[in-house]
């Protein structure tokens, strides 16, 4: 499957297109608005939390966003590995989408170790339209789901 930015995306991983303003199945949703196959905060500390999702060694996931301001967006990448209790930032992404308001940018996220983790997308003044990579893991531990 293609897209117009010049990615393909990958077929066999995770695709979180926000269709029909719905999150995949397990997924929990806080302080974004799901709307035109987006998700946006507008406003400051929402979140998108995964279902349990397993990385390969040397795999990496790519987000499609924008900011909604040029001064204080922000998309913070977070993943668990016990159910939350404890949260590492894997990538914070501020300069990469507060150039303008209206242009998507791809960011990549290629540093989580190989392991069974939930993801967190942590995001202030943001629309999200696009994540793919990793792969859900059916036989992973549930990490709360």
């Amino acid at each position: 499957m293609g897209c117009s930015w010049g990615y393909v995306l990958d077929s066999d991983a995770i695709l979180v297109d926000f269709a029909g303003n719905e999150l995949p199945d397990g997924w929990t949703n806080s302080g974004f608005t799901l709307s035109d196959n987006e998700a946006t905060r507008s406003g400051y500390a929402g979140s998108l939390t995964s279902s349990a999702v397993t990385v390969a060694d040397g795999q990496k996931m790519i987000i499609y966003a924008r900011g909604r301001a040029t001064a204080s967006a922000s998309l913070t990448v977070k993943y668990t590995s016990d159910n939350g209790a404890n949260w590492t930032t894997a990538k914070t992404f501020t300069t990469e989408i507060r150039k303008n308001t209206t242009d998507y940018v791809l960011l990549t996220v290629d540093n989580i170790a190989a392991g069974n983790y939930k993801l967190k997308f942590d995001g202030d003044n943001v629309t999200i339209s696009t994540i793919n990579g990793y792969a859900y893991e059916l036989s992973a531990p549930a990490l709360g789901v």
